[in-house]
């Protein structure tokens, strides 16, 4: 199967009064049709600046300086504004971390889906109508008819996700995008919306690349799931390899943080803050997080060392001539069951 997004190599920087800030440093990934693509890592380590390069709306400051994007094999990083807006919506569709940010209070909720309607091709106002109120439907939101007449104020943070979600369909993107969409949600809408998009998978067909900074949400959707530290992708799997054997030092510092009943609850955090990208550290930019660090780990940048054919970690420690190091996590279905 060929994949939907390629990502080869991509470097992005931010030029700013202070310096160059090496934002992306080299990050390749594929997303696949009908399948859910997780990149993990704290505020910080790239995630958001690498999705929203996707899609060419990154900060006047930002600019990729190396690599390239590709969606079904065709190059779309450099592209201009005409071509890009063709794309946006239509071929790919994103939702963001805050759902109120992204809707306009003095309108509808109706009336904003059949603007994103209208935008992917014009239709006769009763057939636009038609699609407002299936996409309302595909995304769970009961009553459309009497919804569609809200305005964002009278909508619950769960809701408006929902219309957010809708409103990214509304051009049968191949690809969406969800940035950290369940955040600012509590447990109980988080789990809904979730399954939402799984559900929204198995019926449309969409593929996802899913922004997150939580292992514990990511278990529930995601095929696959590519580990980001300081601008790189230190760690990537099956969600199966990732959960039941994970091997970089970050990832195993992402699991920690986690609720855990050997601790009663108590949360782990790893010490430390990610690097200033302004000056890289020399050699393997999470060492001075690392309780596990070796002498070279100060000095050289660990290359990717395969675990399996699709499993692999940037971590000295699988080197042959490391010492054996035993994983301080167990994980079954997305839960930490042992926090050593």
């Amino acid at each position: 199967m060929e994949p939907l997004l390629e990502v080869k190599n991509l470097k992005i920087d931010f030029t700013t009064e202070y310096g160059v800030i090496q934002a992306v440093r080299g990050v390749s990934f594929s997303v696949y049709p009908g399948e859910t693509l997780a990149l993990v890592g704290e505020s910080g380590c790239g995630k958001s600046v690498l999705c929203k390069s996707i899609l060419g709306i990154l900060h006047s400051r930002g600019k990729i300086t190396g690599g390239e994007i590709l969606f079904e094999g065709k190059r779309i990083s450099g592209l201009g504004e005409k071509e890009l807006t063709a794309i946006r919506g239509r071929e790919i569709g994103m939702v963001f971390q805050n759902p109120a940010a992204a809707l306009n209070p003095t309108l509808t909720i109706g009336k904003q889906l059949a603007e994103a309607v209208q935008v992917h091709g014009k239709l006769p106002k009763q057939e636009c109508r038609a699609r407002v109120l299936k996409l309302l439907e595909l995304v769970g939101i009961d009553r459309p008819e009497e919804r569609m007449k809200s305005y964002p104020h009278e909508f619950s943070g769960g809701m408006l996700q929902r219309a957010v979600i809708a409103i990214a369909l509304a051009g049968n993107p191949k690809l969406l995008i969800a940035d950290e969409p369940t955040t600012a949600l509590d447990v109980t809408i988080q789990a809904q919306i979730l399954k939402l998009l799984k559900d929204l998978q198995q019926k449309t067909g969409i593929a996802i690349l899913f922004i997150s900074h939580d292992l514990g949400v990511v278990a529930q959707v995601a095929d696959r799931v590519a580990v980001l530290y300081a601008g790189k992708i230190v760690e990537s799997g099956s969600a199966t390899e990732i959960y039941s054997d994970p091997r970089h030092p970050y990832t195993w510092g992402l699991f920690r943080s986690l609720p855990c009943a050997k601790t009663n609850g108590a949360l782990i955090p790893m010490p430390g803050q990610v690097p200033d990208m302004l000056h890289p550290p020399k050699g393997d930019a999470f060492a001075e997080r690392n309780s596990y660090a070796l002498a070279i780990d100060f000095e050289e940048e660990p290359p990717l060392f395969h675990v399996t054919g699709t499993h692999y970690a940037a971590t000295w420690l699988l080197h042959p001539e490391a010492p054996a190091v035993k994983s301080p996590v167990l994980v079954h279905s997305g839960e930490v069951l042992v926090n050593e």
